[in-house]
């Protein structure tokens, strides 16, 4: 899978989900490891981000909403 091949700090919220299943090239079955939900759009779930198509984290605190959002900035400054 692309997203195990890649550096970590490429794709900060891949440290946050378990990978389940890889089901094609670039696409997975992941499990959150905050609240064991499977969730098909990491990003939305995990940033609390309403109606996208699924379920937000209940257990995506402040702290680690803060944490989640400086992981992204610093990989997407290191692009």
């Amino acid at each position: 899978m692309e997203a195990a091949e890649n550096n970590p700090d490429d794709r900060p919220l891949w440290n946050h989900v378990n990978i389940l299943e890889i089901l094609l090239r670039r696409t997975a079955r992941v499990s959150c490891k905050y609240c064991g939900g499977s969730y098909p759009r990491v990003k939305a779930h995990l940033l609390l981000i309403h109606n996208a198509g699924t379920n937000v984290c209940p257990n995506v605190t402040e702290a680690i909403l803060q944490q989640l959002q400086n992981e992204i900035a610093q990989a997407e400054g290191q692009n």
